[in-house]
């Protein structure tokens, strides 16, 4: 499903043709689908696209590296029974685009183009929860914005508290 007053991109109509995504023979279950909508608006200087569902308290999942929020797509429908899940395509992954970000390391920039996302959205209160490279995202955009989440998981972040001396030691 798409939300009204979207826009959609050809290349998202041809993935959901040659995938099956969100049809009828899909692998995925149509309570899925009838849980979450796509969302592509125009978000910090880079066309985003987003799933949401439900209602309630705010719950952020951050994929991984080479993923998108499709892989969040088994998670969202029960979560979204009791809360307001959103699920993005990290900047320059999936359908959102590069925004401002050119090369060199993205987090930077990933971090703006999330908080952008946060504020656009008027979430407060969020939980984080990130995998693999979404985990190490989800420490650091706590430690940009503390006052703003309310929990966080992280599932195998590969990241650590540590500094590099204490890990040797």
């Amino acid at each position: 499903m798409v939300a009204k007053n979207s826009i959609v991109p050809r290349s998202f109509l041809l993935h959901i043709m040659m995938h099956g995504a969100l049809m009828r023979d899909s692998s995925l279950p149509i309570e899925i689908a009838r849980q979450m909508r796509a969302y592509f608006e125009h978000i910090g200087g880079a066309t985003t696209r987003y799933f949401r569902g439900g209602s309630g308290s705010a719950v952020l999942l951050l994929h991984g590296v080479a993923m998108t929020a499709d892989s969040w797509c088994r998670n969202i429908e029960p979560l979204a029974r009791h809360f307001d899940v959103i699920a993005p395509d990290l900047l320059d992954n999936g359908f959102t685009g590069p925004g401002a970000y050119r090369n060199g390391p993205p987090h930077e920039a990933i971090l703006d183009h999330l908080q952008s996302l946060i504020a656009h959205l008027g979430l407060r209160d969020v939980a984080l929860v990130g995998s693999s490279f979404g985990a190490a995202l989800s420490i650091l955009l706590y430690h940009r914005a503390p006052t703003v989440f309310s929990a966080m998981v992280l599932v195998s972040s590969g990241s650590t508290f540590k500094s590099a001396e204490e890990l040797v030691d």
